[in-house]
């Protein structure tokens, strides 16, 4: 058994701005004039108008797809009455059962080792005490 995982991603991004900047240059070495409004300004020399513009699109979409394929193999003899079928093997991730009694285990037993070490360190300090 084959499984293919397949996983698209698309990412979507939107920056729009608009900049405009008018710059207004005066000639001082004229002298001043009044405007329409009575305040005396120097003539006007140049307007210097800069705008910029930026528009930035950008999606994201996502996109899963899983595939599972079954391979298995027929072969026929000569004689066209054996069929044999190619077995099929699956690994299956261990149930939590199986977890808790791994578990249980190995906590009964580390105090089972530790009660034997204990007991044969006994029994090396009886023998070496009583044949002094």
């Amino acid at each position: 058994m084959t499984a293919d995982l397949l996983h698209e991603l698309e990412r979507l991004e939107s920056i729009r701005s608009d900049i405009e900047t008018e710059i207004i240059l005066f000639d001082t070495s004229r002298p001043a004039e009044p405007d329409s409004a009575g305040l005396r300004v120097p003539p006007v020399q140049a307007i210097v108008r800069q705008r910029a513009k930026q528009e930035t699109d950008r999606k994201e979409t996502g996109n899963t797809e899983a595939r599972m394929t079954k391979d298995t193999s027929v072969e026929t003899t000569d004689q066209g009455t054996e069929t044999a079928i190619g077995q099929i093997e699956t690994e299956q991730k261990a149930g939590w059962w199986e977890t808790v009694k791994r578990y249980a285990l190995t906590a009964v037993s580390i105090p089972i080792a530790i009660l034997l070490i204990w007991l044969l360190y006994k029994l090396v300090k009886l023998f070496r005490n009583g044949k002094q």
